[in-house]
């Protein structure tokens, strides 16, 4: 798909990213991108938010709703924990979001999800 295809349909808008091939996505998918990392020509908004614009580890987890994330695909930088959450974690390692994570480490379905904010994955 081309960007010129991809912005001929009213619902869908041209997303670029440093981390991934640029690419067409729905306009409602667009939204929930994580807007430091893509850059979406129809959705308004998608800008890195000044709450967590930090250009130090340090600083930027004095906020209490920013984490600091570390990717070898794009440079270091600090992100709404909301954001951090949707990131892909085999390419970013967020401070406060593998914390929360940790948190959640249970050998057994029982003993997870009798923690509320722990649910137990399966995989294959």
């Amino acid at each position: 798909s081309s960007q010129s295809s991809c912005d001929s349909v009213s619902s869908c808008t041209w997303c670029k990213s440093g981390a991934v091939p640029s690419s067409c996505y729905a306009i409602d998918d667009a939204k929930s991108l994580p807007p430091s990392i893509f850059g979406c020509d129809k959705v308004s908004g998608l800008n890195a938010t000044a709450s967590c614009s930090a250009s130090s580890k340090s600083s930027c987890d004095a906020m209490s709703d920013c984490t600091w994330c570390e990717s070898g695909a794009v440079p270091s930088s600090c992100y709404s924990t909301g954001d951090a959450k949707s990131l892909p974690p085999s390419i970013f390692a967020c401070d406060k979001i593998s914390k929360v994570q940790a948190s959640c480490s249970a050998s057994s379905q029982s003993t997870c999800d009798a923690k509320s904010s722990c649910t137990w994955c399966k995989s294959g």
